[in-house]
């Protein structure tokens, strides 16, 4: 079985990487089906590229070993959801600091609800809040798609989060780099125009 399928030659395993990538990309919006879609399209394809007849390698799959295999990746799913429920609070609270410090350093405070309008369409501007979220503390009830993609998709999950996590410790990186050079560089004038119109 395994065999068959390394040998399906470079066409093959370009097509796998491109449908991990478009199934980890879909893993945190609430597409729960369209990754069904991507590998039922990428099965297609086998089945006509290639000499390979994915139902005949179905067919040696026993009642059994299916059932076992779908409780252990369910099992496995729901601990990984385990985990990115809590990467998602961390994530999220992160995020409404962020966007909170950088209002109140352009807006001042927040004490009308005016300002409290404008804050809550910055939040939704920045990704924070969804569409119809009026709260700021997630409640699992808003994201069962979300959830339901975590868990059957948990490889597609993991994957997301290694990726999203080295990207943002790259980011946070080099953005505090470059903002050290700034504030060096800059000394001097900011000084200067702080000074200005006193």
């Amino acid at each position: 079985m395994f065999a068959e399928l390394f040998a399906l030659g470079a066409l093959f395993w370009v097509g796998a990487f491109v449908s991990i990538v478009i199934i980890c990309a879909m893993v945190d919006t609430d597409s729960l089906w369209w990754p069904f879609v991507v590998i039922i399209a990428g099965a297609a394809l086998v089945q006509f590229v290639h000499d390979v007849s994915l139902l005949e390698v179905a067919k040696t799959w026993t009642p059994t070993g299916v059932v076992k295999t779908l409780v252990l990746w369910l099992a496995i799913g729901f601990g990984v959801f385990a985990g990115k429920w809590g990467l998602f609070m961390k994530e999220r609270k992160e995020g409404y600091k962020e966007v909170k410090s950088e209002f109140v350093a352009e807006y001042g405070r927040i004490d009308s609800s005016s300002m409290k309008e404008k804050f809550v369409y910055e939040l939704r501007r920045g990704g924070i809040l969804g569409h119809n979220e009026t709260n700021i503390t997630p409640m699992a009830r808003n994201y069962k798609r979300r959830i339901g993609a975590w868990i059957i998709w948990w490889p597609a999950t993991v994957l997301n989060a290694i990726f999203r996590d080295l990207a943002r410790h790259v980011y946070y990186m080099v953005r505090g780099l470059t903002d050290k050079v700034s504030l060096r560089y800059f000394a001097s004038t900011e000084k200067d125009f702080e000074s200005l119109g006193k």
